[in-house]
């Protein structure tokens, strides 16, 4: 084998497994929870997109719905933008911007811990919000975490 060739090999090789491996890196979980009072019990991806996106304002039961998300530079944030809402953060942040400055609704609550995030959602029936991982101790029999359906 020429040099040539086992060079094509090896940029052929990190971009065929390279590029898999850091996907399925970048790839973080992520857990919808809502107040334990919410009658909600799954959410599919579409109801999520209209509820992030400001499309779904109530849910079923007539309760105002507050969604709150992690800050913008979290990777949950990041993996549930993309994972779920089909979008980028700039896009979705660029997405915000226009409606807000046009009048037309207002962007999720974010919040820099998930401590914050959570207390938020135990203290508002109609809160959901996207999370690491399920919450435990005390904070777990104020939440509900809901599946999350394609």
């Amino acid at each position: 084998m020429n040099k040539v060739s086992l060079f094509v090999s090896l940029i052929l090789g990190v971009l065929v497994y390279g590029g898999a491996d850091s996907s399925a890196l970048a790839q973080e979980k992520f857990v919808l929870v809502v107040n334990a009072k919410n009658s909600v019990t799954q959410v599919d991806s579409g109801i999520a997109k209209d509820i992030y996106f400001g499309r779904k304002l109530f849910w079923e039961s007539g309760v105002k719905i507050r969604p709150a998300l992690l800050d913008q530079k979290n990777p949950v944030t990041s993996s549930f933008l993309s994972g779920c809402l089909d979008t980028e953060t700039s896009r979705y942040l660029a997405f915000w911007r226009r409606r807000l400055f046009s009048g037309r609704g207002v962007p999720p609550k974010q919040f820099q811990s998930e401590k914050e995030l959570l207390e938020f959602v135990s203290q508002n029936e109609g809160a959901i919000a996207v999370v690491s991982t399920p919450p435990s101790g005390q904070a777990a029999s104020q939440l509900k975490v809901i599946p999350l359906s394609n």
